[in-house]
Formats: structure tokens, sequence, C-alpha cells
């Protein structure tokens, strides 16, 4: 990840940006990220933070992370992709209950009431999950005070922008700005 720390305080913005590197870390959400800016102005105050995805976050339907059969009268998945088996576990017992889902092993199951055209189709993951993951990953590396907050988002761009007054027009121009520079750096 390219990281860019404009800040007015040298000893704020390089505690910022080892707060920001370490809080992505944890959260899993730093290799997601291609380029991030951050300019921080303690003395307005006002934080602006704008981050480029890798790619553009993906929909993904069950037919696109597992194989969904028929078979003696039964709906039958079989996980492709190891990294979506959480999720779909989680979305086929909020669909259908825990009751209805029968998980032979980690990978495997049966799921009574299932229509295979209807669970085809059934979204596993959404790129808006993964937006508003980021965002909640950007919120938390901003200063607890900064209760005014704005967020413009694109196919692959996040800014939020913070502070603790009133978001002043000139103060929205400025994350704009940035996020369409940060916009047309990689977006295709």
């Amino acid at each position: 990840m390219k990281l860019t720390v404009m800040g007015t305080d040298d000893y704020g913005t390089e505690a910022y940006e080892e707060l920001f590197r370490r809080i992505l870390a944890d959260m899993g959400k730093s290799r997601a990220i291609d380029e991030a800016r951050m300019v921080l102005r303690p003395e307005d105050p006002a934080f602006i933070y704008s981050v480029r995805l890798r790619s553009r976050p993906e929909r993904l339907t069950m037919s696109d992370v597992a194989e969904v059969k028929e078979e003696g009268g039964q709906v039958q998945l079989r996980i492709s992709d190891e990294r979506y088996a959480p999720s779909i576990l989680s979305r086929l017992w909020s669909t259908y209950g825990r009751d209805s889902v029968d998980q032979r092993t980690r990978f495997e199951m049966t799921i009574k009431g299932a229509k295979v055209d209807e669970l085809k189709r059934m979204e596993v993951v959404s790129g808006q999950k993964v937006r508003n993951e980021m965002i909640d990953a950007l919120w938390r590396t901003l200063p607890e005070g900064m209760k005014s907050r704005y967020h413009l988002s694109g196919p692959r761009t996040v800014t939020i922008l913070a502070s603790e007054n009133i978001l002043r027009p000139e103060l929205k121009e400025e994350a704009a700005v940035l996020h369409k520079e940060m916009e047309g750096e990689g977006d295709v």
C-alpha cells in the first residue's frame, strides 16, 4: 500500500500514520488498499482520508463460489472457495434456518427447502458490504471527537472527511478534490 500523509504537526502526523497502518492491518484491510492519502490538520480540526482499493469490490453469488445441484430430491452444495465458507453458511442459516442446513463436511451440505436456481443466484458477498467494511476501518482510525463526518464513495475509492465542527463547504470541496484525484489515478 502506498501511503501519503500530509499533516501540520510532525509528531501527530507520524502517530496517525502508524495508527492507520496498525488498524488496517488488525482488521485485515491493508492488503485491499492500493493507495491511501491522509490530510491531517488538528488546528482546524479537519482530517481527510482517501483510499483507492486494489480492485473494484465484487458482488459474488453462490454459483460463483460453490457448486449447487439437485440430487435425490435434495439440493446439494459444495463450496469451491473456502474463503467464503463462513459467509455462505451464515447466509444459508439466515435464509433457510439452521435446522434446514445439514453440514456433512466443512465444504459439503444439503439444504432442505431450497430451490437450485434460487440458491445459485443468492448473493454471498456484496460490493456494498466490502465498501462499508472499508468505511468502518477508516472511521476507526479517526480521532474520537470527530463527530461531523462526510464520506464519498466511488467504484474503487472511499474518502472520509471528519471534524469536531460543522463541515464547512470548503472542507467538503477539498475532500471532493482529493477523492476525484484518487479516482483518476487508478479507476478503470
